[in-house]
């Protein structure tokens, strides 16, 4: 008999607690200030977004493109990287035209 007292006073707290939170100025004042300073940081994040420059991508907004653009940077700052490359798929960059692979 004790026990389901202790819920059913824990449970009604517990309700009134909800209720009158749910009702208070309080909580009301807050919620529209949070909400006005929501609103004033996505009016500054759009600003921040607009003034960003656009930055082309060799493939384009993808999540391939900017996981592979590091990369790409790397090898086109480097020459010996992008001569290393060239010559692994049989690209003639000069020389006689006899040089080519035979497959071609």
């Amino acid at each position: 008999m004790e026990y389901e007292l202790l819920v059913i006073i824990g449970l009604s707290s517990g309700l009134c607690f909800v209720i009158g939170s749910w009702f208070s100025p309080l909580v009301r004042t807050l919620k529209k200030e949070v909400q006005y300073w929501r609103g004033v940081a996505g009016k500054y994040k759009a600003e921040a977004n607009d003034s960003k420059p656009v930055k082309e991508n060799l493939f384009g907004d993808s999540a391939l493109g900017k996981m592979a653009e590091p990369i790409i940077q790397d090898i086109l700052k480097d020459p010996t990287k992008l001569q290393g490359i060239l010559d692994k798929l049989g690209v003639n960059t000069g020389g006689k035209p006899d040089d080519r692979p035979s497959w071609r």
